[in-house]
């Protein structure tokens, strides 16, 4: 495939750093530091726009946090000056550049085709399989994002970009923490889904996996015979380790006919028809927040991603 052109000096102006900001204010609860960044907000885009332009940008300092819904992980979070150059590159060089190596099969974080496409996709597979006896293998990487390895990710990220500008900054940004990548960047996201590309091609063209998802570093493989599913496991052993990734103990194969969890959602058979539901987890979570709200405890926008789990199931194909 043939890299995509993308100059660095293109998206650099007052409009598109100012077209950013709009975008990541509404995801900023810090409200003292949005009020002090718009006291001075013509200096502080200016600023930005001269060390962009200049070449100058140095990735700043994280503040570093844990978070424990899903799951307990390690945010590292910058000021709104640092966020917006993230978000910046982001948008304007990595998603235009790197888009076009990814399949359809990688949901995460790609405008259309992101959970709700990935819950579609799964269950058309599913759908598909369902009058016989199938097999699913479930993989999930070890530590994914703590242990992607930079300098495998920059020999990946020179095949695609050219603009040597382009590459210094994106590597200003990965070089920032020791190793691995920060868990809260939106350059982060991107790259993360990147990583495993060239898995996601092996799978689908070397493989031939018809049934295949992915979200990030969970994986889904569907197939007839549960004996070629432990040969692709042993084969995506040895291609991750490339990666220098490894699965953890989560990774199985079960009988798909026995019904699978994914992002949040319980994929099972009744009568031979499928049926979606709120996982349980997610169905406990969802109450206590409900709970929370009524009692005043929490504001409205706290609730608002799980009147979407609930919309998706009730409107789609689920009996609750």
């Amino acid at each position: 495939m043939k890299r995509v052109k993308v100059r660095y000096n293109d998206p650099i102006n007052y409009k598109n750093i100012e077209f950013i900001y709009k975008k990541i204010r509404k995801g900023i609860r810090n409200k003292r530091k949005l009020v002090e960044f718009d006291n001075f907000y013509t200096a502080n885009i200016s600023h930005i726009y001269y060390l962009l332009l200049t070449k100058s940008y140095v990735c700043g300092n994280y503040n570093v946090f844990k978070i424990y819904e899903p799951k307990e992980r390690i945010i590292m979070s910058q000021d709104i000056g640092n966020k917006i150059v993230n978000h910046f590159v982001a948008y304007f060089y990595l998603m235009p550049i790197l888009e076009l190596s990814m399949i359809d099969a990688n949901v995460a974080t790609r405008k259309g085709m992101g959970t709700r496409y990935g819950l579609n996709k799964l269950k058309k597979y599913l759908n598909e399989y369902k009058n016989d006896e199938f097999y699913i293998l479930k993989c999930d990487i070890k530590g994914y994002f703590y242990n992607i390895d930079h300098e495998v990710l920059k020999n990946m990220l020179r095949k695609k970009i050219y603009d040597l500008d382009i590459l210094n900054l994106v590597f200003n940004i990965i070089d920032s923490t020791q190793s691995g990548l920060p868990i809260g960047n939106m350059s982060s996201q991107i790259l993360a889904i990147y990583y495993l590309s060239d898995l996601d091609h092996y799978i689908k063209e070397h493989l031939h996996i018809k049934g295949y998802v992915r979200y990030m570093d969970d994986i889904i493989l569907m197939e007839r015979s549960k004996d070629y599913l432990q040969l692709c496991l042993y084969v995506m052993e040895l291609q991750l380790s490339r990666l220098k990734l490894k699965l953890n103990n989560k990774t199985t194969i079960f009988k798909g006919n026995n019904g699978i969890n994914f992002l949040g959602y319980r994929f099972i058979f009744r009568n031979n028809k499928l049926l979606v539901l709120i996982s349980s987890k997610n169905r406990r979570k969802i109450l206590l927040k409900y709970k929370l709200y009524k009692k005043g405890l929490i504001s409205y926008q706290s609730i608002i991603s799980y009147n979407g789990f609930i919309g998706y199931s009730i409107n789609k194909y689920c009996v609750l």
